[in-house]
């Protein structure tokens, strides 16, 4: 039998075995959370580089760093406030929450929608503002009167709030807030300051977005002082155009009062002057709408190559001879039409300018699109040659080049290479050049086809059918066009109410409303505007027609279901209302 003493000597040795067994599985324990910790770091570092390296969307940056540090489990909240470049507000953008459920495993981060949007001026006292203009964190334990009071009342549960700056070159672009149980405090701290780099590669993002969104901006400038110079370059030519059309319109009604047996012949006349007028005015006002919008949609180049021809045919030199070819079965591409009017324009300008020297032969500009084959793909080639004087080795090399010019002072910027190579890079496509000095110069814009031409056009509605029925409401302000328009729907079978305001309209539209099959509506209105009397308009409303002097607006009321530019001929009216009736059949009760 054991001594009591030996027996004491092994329960105190087992006792110590037992707790350094303890010490080693708490320490392993920790050891495993360190190691867990910096897997989720490791993870958050590359999903942030991958981000940063393949993005440069600052809403794609934003909402992926601000969840990396929630998803991995580094933060449980997280908001994000950027500062302005001016340095006068700071605004929250991002605010996500991560909760535990019942079961206490972790939900998906949930945005906290309730701040977003909230700015401050740079020189508040609220901890945010203070934080960006300082470039120090601020750790608040508890409640403190620099909280915005409407997100952090008084009464909060008690936490400690730490607001981090994220600078970039010593200037802060943005202050990530997250928040703690007191007693998690120095653990916080410790995994802010191992997230230092994480926070130097967002700042570098938000940077890098910043500088990006820039870019674009001067882009879109660019190529609006270019559509402005180009306007400018081509105003003799225009003038000289319309003043010859006006000449004819007005000698042939002069003629028509005087010998009224031969006005039908003198009157048709004029209209086909009037015609031409109108469509050299649809061109330059397709061409001189503010903002090119970025979206692409399948369509045929043929289209924007007509537009920008008859642009040139009417505005330059009458000695230069313009010709195209395109191709038959030609495949759509994703384009912009805008931008490629005025690629295909500033082409042409630049082509134009190339013959001003050229003597002994007859200037000339072709253009032409094809399909081709280029390293095993099929591309469509828009071309533009010219036979003029070419550009010589040194210019070629340099003429891409953003900012680059030939012109002297006072002739322009001379910047239409650059922004034509940037356009067709936005298109996925590349542009090439082939001159020789004294035989003239070749352009080739190479674009990738659409996957699907959906591009279609629709039939026209058969005008021998179109006496008519129902009723339309016209809302316009000149007294000429409404004369022509109400004249021109009854003697087609339609019956006219007219308003000469919006505030009118939208009246008639509440008293007789149930009774319009379509509203004609002018966008330039006394009192209540067009996009005024759109947003007014309660609901069941009949479609809208805009029946406008300005090209189609990009963005308007679900309630337009199309739109007729002015000046319309009565054929083109009545075809528009008929096939618009005829689409939107009116409901009776």
């Amino acid at each position: 039998m054991a001594r009591p003493a030996a027996v004491q000597e092994r329960n105190t040795l087992l006792s110590q075995q037992l707790a350094e067994d303890h010490q080693r599985a708490e320490q392993m324990g920790r050891v495993n959370d360190a190691l867990a910790e910096e897997e989720r770091l490791l993870e958050a570092f590359h999903e942030t580089g991958k981000t940063l390296l393949g993005s440069l969307d600052l809403e794609n940056i934003l909402d992926t760093l601000s969840l990396q540090v929630i998803q991995a489990g580094i933060f449980r909240s997280v908001m994000v406030a950027l500062v302005d470049n001016d340095r006068r507000t700071v605004r929250v953008t991002r605010s996500f929450t991560r909760q535990q459920d019942e079961s206490g495993e972790w939900r998906r981060a949930q945005p906290g929608t309730d701040a977003n949007g909230i700015e401050y001026d740079f020189d508040d006292d609220n901890v945010t503002a203070q934080v960006a203009r300082t470039g120090r964190m601020a750790v608040i334990d508890g409640w403190s009167k620099r909280f915005d009071q409407r997100f952090s009342p008084p009464n909060m549960p008690a936490k400690t709030s730490y607001f981090i700056p994220i600078v970039h070159n010593t200037r802060t672009v943005a202050v990530l807030a997250t928040a703690s149980e007191p007693e998690e405090r120095e653990e916080m701290l410790r995994k802010i300051d191992v997230l230092g780099p994480f926070f130097d590669l967002f700042a570098i993002a938000l940077h890098h977005a910043d500088l990006y969104h820039n870019l674009q901006e001067r882009e879109r400038e660019l190529r609006e002082s270019q559509k402005i110079e180009i306007m400018g370059e081509l105003t003799a030519g225009i003038a000289h155009n319309f003043n010859n059309l006006l000449q004819g319109i007005i000698g042939n009604l002069d003629f028509a009062l005087e010998t009224p047996g031969e006005a039908p012949l003198l009157i048709g006349k004029a209209l086909e002057s009037t015609e031409s007028l109108a469509e050299m005015l649809r061109q330059l006002m397709s061409y001189s709408r503010k903002g090119l919008a970025p979206e692409r949609v399948p369509m045929r180049l043929r289209t924007v190559v007509d537009s920008v021809t008859r642009v040139c045919r009417s505005t330059f030199d009458r000695r230069i001879v313009i010709g195209t070819h395109i191709a038959d079965d030609l495949p759509a591409i994703d384009g912009n039409a805008g931008q490629l009017e005025q690629v295909l324009l500033n082409l042409c300008v630049n082509a134009r300018d190339g013959l001003a020297e050229v003597t002994g032969r007859t200037p000339r500009i072709d253009i032409g699109v094809t399909a081709e084959h280029v390293d095993e793909q099929e591309m469509v080639l828009l071309q533009v040659r010219d036979n003029g004087i070419g550009i010589e080795p040194a210019v070629q090399a340099r003429m891409f080049d953003p900012f680059f010019t030939t012109k002297e002072v006072g002739r322009g910027t001379g910047l239409g290479l650059s922004s034509v190579h940037g356009s067709v890079s936005h298109h996925g496509g590349w542009i090439a050049c082939e001159s020789k000095p004294g035989e003239g110069t070749t352009f080739g814009v190479y674009l990738h086809p659409a996957e699907v031409a959906r591009t279609t056009v629709p039939a026209g509605f058969p005008l021998s059918a179109s006496i008519g029925s129902g009723k339309i409401l016209l809302i316009e302000d000149e007294e000429s066009v409404r004369y022509v328009a109400e004249r021109t729907l009854v003697r087609h079978g339609y019956t006219v109410l007219l308003a000469i305001d919006g505030e009118q309209g939208l009246q008639m539209l509440a008293d007789q409303g149930d009774q319009v099959d379509l509203v004609l509506l002018d966008l330039w209105l006394p009192k209540l505007s067009g996009h005024e009397v759109l947003e007014r308009m309660e609901e069941p409303c009949p479609p809208v027609v805009l029946f406008t002097g300005f090209a189609a607006p990009g963005n308007v009321s679900e309630r337009v279901v199309a739109t007729l530019e002015k000046p319309a001929s009565p054929a083109a009216l009545v075809d528009c209302v008929a096939r618009v009736l005829e689409e939107h059949k009116p409901k009776r009760s």
